[in-house]
C-alpha cells in the first residue's frame, strides 16, 4: 500500500514497519540505528512500499524520502542523508533509501514497484561508487550526466 501522505494511524504504519523489519531478519540483514531512524521515518511519513506476492506474502520492500535538490547535493558532496522528519517530505525527487527486492521479480511484483515510482520525474539511490541520478523523459528513465547535480561526485557513505 502506497500513501501520499503521512500516516495518522499509529497502527496502520506500525504494521508496516514492523512488516520490513521482520523481512530484513529473516534476510539476516544488520540494522544499524541510522537506518533503523530512516526506514521509521519514510513508513511514518507514507513513503514505503511493501511488495507482496499474489497470495498477499510480503516479499520485498522500498523506502524512500521525497527531497529536494539541495538534500540530493549534502548527500553527494558530504554523505549526510536527510536527517529531520520535514526533510523527508520536502522535495518532488524520490531518494530511494532502502530496499529489498526478491531475486525473481515476475510481471505482478514488477507492477506494484513501478506503480510507486512512476509519480517521480527524479529518482535517485546511493551505490558504492556515489550517488546515482535517474530522470524520466517520456516514460523512460535516463541516467543523469555526474556534472548536471553540480560539482563532480563523491562516494556514498
Amino acid at each position: 500500500m502506497t500513501r501520499l501522505a503521512g500516516c495518522t494511524d499509529p497502527q496502520s504504519w506500525l504494521s508496516e514497519f514492523f512488516t520490513i523489519m521482520e523481512l530484513r531478519s529473516v534476510s539476516g540483514l544488520n540494522t544499524g540505528a541510522g537506518l533503523l531512524n530512516r526506514i521509521k521515518l519514510s513508513v511514518q511519513l507514507g513513503c514505503s512500499l511493501v511488495i507482496r506476492d499474489s497470495l498477499g506474502r510480503p516479499v520485498g520492500y522500498l523506502v524512500w524520502a521525497m527531497v529536494n535538490r539541495e538534500s540530493l547535493l549534502r548527500l553527494r558532496d558530504f554523505g549526510v542523508y536527510p536527517q529531520y522528519p520535514f526533510e523527508w517530505y520536502e522535495g518532488a525527487s524520490a531518494l530511494v533509501l532502502d530496499g529489498l527486492l526478491p531475486g525473481r521479480m515476475d510481471l505482478f511484483l514488477k507492477r506494484q514497484l513501478f506503480a510507486a515510482m512512476k509519480k517521480y520525474r527524479v529518482i535517485a539511490f546511493c551505490r558504492s561508487r556515489g550517488l546515482r541520478v535517474k530522470i524520466r523523459r517520456k516514460a523512460i528513465y535516463h541516467s543523469l550526466a555526474p556534472g548536471r547535480l553540480q560539482k563532480e561526485s563523491t562516494e556514498c557513505q
